[in-house]
């Protein structure tokens, strides 16, 4: 369970950096890697 809830906070934590990233310089190859990897 502990690996679980450790890969979900690391998931967050990685998606709110994409995010922040998206925010402050939009480039296309950042937008499709991140739904290369939501796939």
């Amino acid at each position: 369970m502990k690996n679980i809830a450790l890969m979900v906070f690391g998931y967050v934590l990685i998606t709110a950096l994409v995010n922040t990233q998206v925010v402050e310089k939009t480039s296309p190859c950042d937008i499709l890697c991140t739904q290369s990897a939501s796939k």
